[in-house]
């Protein structure tokens, strides 16, 4: 477990060590234009490359390290039926996680104001929906999960993996949802020895998640926006469909 709380511990002095980069270099570039320098204006133009360089920087050490490789054990490759059955069950699984928040909606959320200027542009929501999922897959399935697995009997591994992943988001409003995915990520990729299905269902909850955003901006919630009566035979359909992919994941066979 020592090893995979220090790989969560170096993403995030790699995203500090990125957010001084990209500020010393805005400072700059903001006085050579300007001839003064203004702090308070920078924070929304070093959001997006923050986030970009941190991406890149980890990666790299992930892949010095050899956490993406061999193949067989990062990126193998799955059929297309499991990979429907696993885009199945994240969509279910994030409408059951979204009606479950709806109910804990006193929980402070202190990355909103984060959220909305890494959402404010499309190189943004493209870093939060796709980039920052890859990454978190490559470093909590990929390199956290395959550690613990190394160490520990697959269902400890799997809900010790979970439990890091909810406490890793710190935000109070992200850390149950988070854990609660975290155990789903960590079982399929205990399955698949794959990150692949992990970045199919993270993509598509960030991504939704994006879209609600910025669609609905004064929506709090999937609730909020089809109206409790929907929302209700909503997660019925929601449990059922999960019930029915997992069923059928158990049962495939990950790999052509």
């Amino acid at each position: 477990m020592k090893r995979s709380i220090i790989l969560v511990l170096v993403y995030f002095l790699v995203q500090f060590v990125a957010g001084l980069l990209c500020m010393g270099v805005l400072l700059v570039y903001q006085y050579v234009i300007t001839g003064s320098f203004v702090v308070t204006e920078l924070a929304s133009d070093a959001a997006v490359p923050t986030l970009i360089l941190g991406f890149v920087i980890m990666a790299f050490i992930l892949w010095r390290l050899g956490y993406l490789r061999p193949v067989n054990e990062v990126w193998n490759v799955l059929t297309p039926n499991y990979l429907g059955w696993t885009a199945l069950m994240g969509i279910s699984m994030i409408f059951l996680l979204d009606f479950l928040l709806s109910m804990f909606d006193f929980l402070p959320n202190w990355l909103e104001e984060s959220f909305d200027l890494l959402e404010s542009d499309f190189v943004g929501i493209l870093a939060v929906s796709v980039l920052g999922p890859i990454l978190e897959e490559m470093l909590f399935r990929g390199a956290v999960t395959r550690e613990l697995l190394k160490h520990y009997k697959p269902m400890n591994a799997i809900l010790i993996s979970g439990l890091i992943f909810g406490l890793f988001h710190i935000n109070p409003a992200q850390v149950f949802p988070a854990m609660l995915i975290g155990f789903v990520l960590a079982w399929l990729y205990w399955r698949t020895k794959s990150i692949v299905p992990g970045i199919v269902i993270h993509i598509i909850n960030n991504s939704l998640s994006c879209y609600l955003s910025v669609a609905y901006p004064n929506k709090e919630s999937i609730s909020d926006i089809l109206g409790n009566a929907a929302v209700s035979f909503g997660v019925l359909i929601a449990v059922a469909l999960f019930y029915i992919s997992y069923e059928k994941l158990r049962s495939l066979p990950p790999s052509p």
